[in-house]
């Protein structure tokens, strides 16, 4: 893997990371909305960063009190079902698609027990008239982006500096 393809493997890792940041810092105000990890690791041969897993971080919002309808309630009982339902699908494809990372499938089935106990809580929490809010945090999110983008800009003047190199090079064989 030559240094282009290291810079613009990055920049394909920290887009992603940016576009998570981005949902996370819009769904601030959103009950219930969990934000969105990415799991970042070390490209072939140690060489570069690829965006491995993107994520929800189950940690429970703060509860905020609400004033729901019957109807609401089941209606955040069944997003939390659904939710459940989801998480579960998301556990057995990652299973099927690789067994050989036992790491991986280890990881998946912890969020997937956190994502089962986060939906028992939000039924208990709906039930006495709370409601789940967001688990993003503003200062985190601004502190990542902050980070991701340096590290972006980074990348880009390596590919820029990179294509300068190539460019003068066809100059002097030309």
């Amino acid at each position: 893997m030559n240094d282009y393809a290291v810079s613009a493997s990055a920049l394909n890792a920290f887009g992603t990371v940016m576009q998570a940041t981005a949902n996370n810092i819009a769904n601030v105000a959103t009950n219930g909305y969990k934000a969105q990890v990415v799991q970042l690791e070390s490209g072939p041969l140690d060489r570069g960063v690829l965006a491995s897993a993107v994520y929800r971080d189950m940690t429970p919002g703060p509860a905020v009190i609400y004033n729901l309808s019957e109807q609401d309630v089941r209606s955040a009982q069944n997003a939390a079902a659904q939710g459940m339902r989801d998480s579960q699908e998301n556990y057995d494809t990652a299973q099927a698609q690789d067994v050989t990372r036992s790491q991986q499938a280890d990881t998946a089935a912890s969020w997937y027990s956190q994502e089962i106990r986060a939906g028992q809580d939000a039924r208990v929490m709906v039930e006495n008239g709370y409601i789940e809010g967001s688990n993003t945090e503003l200062p985190r999110e601004f502190a990542n982006l902050a980070l991701t983008e340096t590290a972006y800009s980074a990348n880009a003047a390596a590919i820029r500096a990179f294509e300068e190199q190539t460019g003068a090079l066809l100059d002097i064989i030309t």
